[in-house]
């Protein structure tokens, strides 16, 4: 308990401002309270905080205050005794200390020759990025009359699920990205092969494979990364990244 209260002391003094739900109060009483601060005075800090099962308002003395702050903690972090906001234990499981918010990198092969995306935390263990990925396209030409092929910058998102802990993790994951221009989808005859042929404009992905992610540090990935597109292909390639998380 005395360990909790100390870092509930640091925390309160701290500047960090994600996943902040509650201010805190913590007495000289050692009452650390989960609260939405009000007003204050040069006496008094007047708050709302749950008691009996409901909120209520009340105030308290700064002279009991050993340190308060709005906006400080993140409510889901912290058990609370039954039917109050008063703080009982933080809950250890569910820790971001080196869960990342927000990674960039740079990825050769996985879901095409190159991408370059962002990566974001959206829940303990379970993350999504968006970014543009350079792939091949058929398309119809209608001045010429037969087919064409070029490539563009997709637009994609993945979806990855995490499991592991402190910086390496197993990584599962799948997504869609999509082709710039909506007439790959026409069917044609190759000129020079003959046969009728058509593409698609989207294409699936999937990883099955390693991460290593460090807060403030390096992110590395490499792994199986299925391609797939619908009446075109399935490729079996080989992904691997490098970028920087924080």
């Amino acid at each position: 308990m005395k360990r909790l209260f100390y870092t509930l002391i640091l925390l309160s003094l701290a500047t960090s401002s994600y996943g902040q739900h509650y201010d805190l109060i913590i007495t000289s009483d050692r009452d650390s309270i989960a609260c939405h601060i009000d007003s204050i005075t040069d006496t008094h800090v007047y708050f709302e905080m749950k008691s009996g099962g409901n909120w209520i308002n009340t105030k308290i003395e700064k002279a009991y205050i050993v340190n308060y702050k709005q906006n400080a903690i993140d409510k889901n972090l912290f058990v609370f005794k039954e039917g109050t906001t008063y703080i009982e234990s933080s809950k250890q499981q569910i820790s971001t200390e080196n869960k990342p918010g927000v990674a960039v990198f740079f990825e050769l092969g996985g879901k095409g020759f190159y991408s370059a995306n962002i990566d974001f935390r959206i829940k303990n263990s379970h993350r999504l990025s968006i970014g543009l990925t350079e792939l091949d396209y058929d398309y119809f030409d209608e001045a010429k009359g037969y087919g064409t092929q070029t490539s563009h910058l997709s637009p994609g998102i993945m979806y990855y699920y995490l499991k592991g802990n402190k910086t390496s993790y197993f990584e599962f994951g799948l997504g869609i990205s999509t082709s710039p221009r909506l007439n790959v989808n026409y069917k044609y005859v190759d000129p020079i092969e003959g046969g009728e042929y058509s593409d698609h404009p989207l294409s699936l992905h999937g990883v099955l494979g390693y991460r290593y992610q460090k807060q403030n540090g390096l992110l590395f990935r490499i792994g199986f990364t299925p391609f797939y597109r619908p009446r075109v292909w399935f490729l079996p390639l080989i992904g691997i990244s490098l970028g920087y998380s924080w």
